[in-house]
């Protein structure tokens, strides 16, 4: 029987599921800034969904807490929680973190899928993008706190970001008000914005996609390295949601 408490305070959602008695819960942070439709800080996702399923077939309570994203991710690096909700594949992350492997690569077949953000600018902007380079960029390209994959795409590009912006909104006004030139966007937000009638006529949504990357549920590494068997039958099981 699957038990299920729901506490909402402050920054911070609780949840636990199939507990069992003999073991703490998986602590798994999740964002405090949505990121559809994998985690919402105010509800379920598709990722709270698979995490909570897969961990009641190993009979494992979960405990969700909502944090911003730095914090999410300095705390999985330092074992602090023992998984995100859901995180990319970036240098930075598989270098720190935990994920699921088949050989010497990462295991799509254990994780979410492909994720996808998309740079939108203004209407009259000299930004371009065609897939390859970013051309005529005179300011930093803005996108949301600890969205690694975009500071390395950035990075890669050798275009100047700022990623510390906390909301969509607070980038979507500042781009408006011509402060900004472009700025990276999730695909729902990014969508969103295309199909708004008040935005529409100001901005414009760039193809092709600016980054695709893969999504996972990675362990801190000290979890891992405690709880080796039970995070494969986890991630084995995730995959098996997947399906």
């Amino acid at each position: 029987m699957i038990k299920a408490a729901h506490v909402l305070s402050g920054f911070m959602l609780l949840q636990c599921v199939g507990a069992r008695s003999e073991g703490l819960p998986l602590r798994v942070c999740v964002s405090d800034q949505a990121a559809a439709p994998f985690t919402y800080p105010d509800r379920e996702g598709l990722s709270h969904r698979t995490i909570r399923a897969a961990a009641s077939k190993l009979q494992q309570a979960v405990l969700f807490e909502v944090k911003p994203r730095k914090r999410c991710l300095a705390e999985a690096q330092a074992g602090q929680v023992d998984a995100l909700a859901m995180a990319g594949s970036t240098r930075e992350l598989t270098a720190t973190l935990a994920y699921p492997m088949r050989g010497d690569a990462i295991d799509p077949q254990r994780g979410f899928g492909p994720y996808q953000a998309y740079l939108v600018r203004y209407r009259g902007a000299t930004l371009e993008w065609n897939g390859q380079q970013i051309t005529g960029a005179s300011l930093p390209v803005l996108y949301p706190a600890g969205m690694t994959a975009a500071h390395e795409k950035l990075q890669a590009l050798g275009v100047d970001g700022n990623g510390s912006f906390k909301s969509a909104k607070d980038m979507g006004m500042l781009l408006l008000n011509r402060r900004a030139q472009a700025i990276v966007l999730r695909e729902a937000d990014a969508l969103a914005v295309a199909r708004d009638g008040a935005m529409r006529d100001q901005l414009e949504l760039m193809q092709p996609a600016f980054f695709s990357i893969n999504i996972y549920v990675p362990f801190s590494r000290n979890y891992y390295e405690a709880h080796r068997e039970f995070v494969e039958k986890f991630w084995d099981e995730l995959g098996r949601q997947q399906k």
